[in-house]
């Protein structure tokens, strides 16, 4: 997939308030996956889900059904130890205490697309400023 492409989504996500069951973690994920893989068609109908939640309540419950490392599965993706993210890849942060674990996509090397909830703001983070977290990194084999 060009980076033309995944630059111009980016630009279309940044601009753009956060909404629960728009483009929450979970959302913006399910569309870089379909946006990174073109092939993939999706076989448990989760494009089906959006707009089905408007709540972080009722977003932890949708986060309960999906069935997220199955996605990673079929694309051919796998849990790897990298030393440095690259375009492509899916950082994902589990959550301890929730079920709703946060997954940034990586759209520019080192730079996540992250949905905030707290600012109301879809944003552009560079990892290291996400060290605190505790991740690991999905990248296509």
């Amino acid at each position: 997939m060009g980076q033309r492409i995944i630059d111009v989504w980016t630009s279309q996500q940044t601009s753009k308030e956060f909404e629960w069951g728009q483009n929450d973690c979970h959302q913006l994920l399910y569309q870089f996956m379909r946006l990174t893989n073109l092939e993939w068609e999706d076989p448990d109908n989760i494009g089906d889900l959006a707009g089905t939640y408007s709540t972080r309540h009722e977003a932890m419950e949708v986060a309960k059904t999906l069935e997220i490392p199955k996605w990673f599965e079929q694309l051919g993706y796998s849990a790897k130890r990298v030393n440095r993210i690259e375009t492509g890849d899916v950082v994902w942060v589990p959550l301890k205490k929730s079920h709703y674990d946060m997954y940034w996509p990586v759209v520019s090397n080192k730079t996540v697309l992250v949905g905030d909830p707290t600012t109301n703001s879809i944003i552009l983070r560079h990892i290291d400023e996400l060290s605190h977290y505790d991740y690991q990194v999905y990248r296509r084999d």
